[in-house]
C-alpha cells in the first residue's frame, strides 16, 4: 500500500504547523477520487536522513495501523515520496486537541477523568497488541464533536519485543516522559501509564507536573523533584482521583500503575 499511497493524487484543503519537536508539518488533504479526507505528517528533515529511523517509522506505522479501537485515530499507511520525505497518512478529525481545549485553564473534573479514562482504554489495546505509544501527551489526543477522545501519532511507537538496541528509548516529549525514559532505559506499557498521569496532572491543574527552562532540568524534575499537590490547587478534586494521580507519580515504575487497563478501571 505505501507505493501505491505515495502515487496518490492529493487536493490540499489545509495546512497546519504542529510541535517542532513531534512532526514538520501535519497538512489535511482530500484523496481525489476516493471521498476520503487524510492528515499527511510528515518526519523533521533531521530524522528523514536516518536510513534507520525511517525503516522504523514504516515498520511502526504499519503496526499502529492495525490497532481498531474507537480511542485510537486510524493510520491508514507511512510512504517515501522519494525524495528523502516520508509521512503517516492518518484519518483526519474535526475537532480540538486536548492541548488547545485546556488551554484557558483547568478542565472540569468529571470531564477529565472521562478523557483520561478513554485514553486508558486505547493504551490498553495498544498493549495488548504489544505496542507502546511513548509519547502521550495532550496535543496527541483529539477530542471530537461527539465528545470521544482519539489517541493519535503511534509514528515513534516501540513494538514490546523490540530490542533496546536498535530503538531510542528517550524517543517523545520531554515533559511527558516517565523517569526511565529519560535515562535511555529499556521502557515498558509503565512508561505510557506514567505519561497518562501527567496528561491528567495537567488537565486538572492547568499546569504541568515537571517542567525547566532546559532538557536537563526538566529530566531532573522527573527524576528527583515531586510536583505541587493537586488538592493545593484544585481543593475540590476527590481524595480517590488525588490518590490516582499520586500513584501514577511514582519514581519507580513498580510502584505505579502496571498496566493501562488498572488504570482505567479505578
Amino acid at each position: 500500500m505505501s507505493r501505491r499511497l505515495a502515487k496518490r493524487s492529493f487536493s490540499t484543503s489545509s495546512s497546519s504547523e504542529l510541535d517542532a519537536e513531534e512532526w514538520a508539518l501535519c497538512t489535511k488533504r482530500a484523496i481525489r477520487g476516493s471521498g476520503r479526507t487524510v492528515a499527511l505528517k510528515f518526519l523533521p528533515h533531521r530524522q528523514a536522513s536516518n536510513p534507520a529511523a525511517r525503516a522504523r517509522l514504516l515498520a511502526e506505522a504499519r503496526s499502529a495501523s492495525s490497532l481498531d479501537h474507537p480511542n485510537i485515530g486510524v493510520v491508514h499507511d507511512s510512504a517515501d515520496l522519494g525524495n528523502g520525505q516520508r509521512f503517516i497518512a492518518m484519518a483526519w478529525y474535526d475537532g480540538k486537541t486536548l492541548k488547545h481545549k485546556h488551554r484557558n485553564g483547568p478542565l472540569p473534573v468529571a470531564q477529565s477523568v472521562e478523557i483520561a479514562k478513554q485514553i486508558a482504554d486505547a493504551l490498553t489495546a495498544a498493549h495488548r497488541a504489544g505496542i507502546i505509544h511513548r509519547d502521550v501527551k495532550p496535543a496527541n489526543v483529539v477530542l471530537i464533536p461527539t465528545g470521544t477522545a482519539k489517541l493519535l501519532d503511534f509514528g515513534i511507537a516501540k513494538l514490546i519485543s523490540d530490542n533496546e538496541d536498535d530503538i531510542d528509548s528517550a524517543a517523545g516529549t520531554v515533559a511527558y516522559m516517565s523517569p526511565e525514559q529519560t535515562r535511555k532505559r529499556n521502557v515498558d506499557a509503565r512508561t505510557d501509564t506514567w505519561s497518562l498521569g501527567v496528561l491528567l496532572y495537567e488537565i486538572l491543574a492547568g499546569q504541568r507536573p515537571f517542567s525547566g527552562d532546559t532538557d536537563e532540568q526538566n529530566f531532573a524534575a522527573i527524576r528527583d523533584q515531586e510536583p505541587a499537590p493537586l488538592a493545593s490547587i484544585r481543593p475540590d478534586i476527590p481524595d480517590a482521583l488525588l490518590r490516582i494521580v499520586e500513584r501514577r507519580a511514582r519514581k519507580d515504575p513498580d510502584n505505579r500503575f502496571q498496566t493501562a487497563e488498572s488504570f482505567a478501571v479505578h
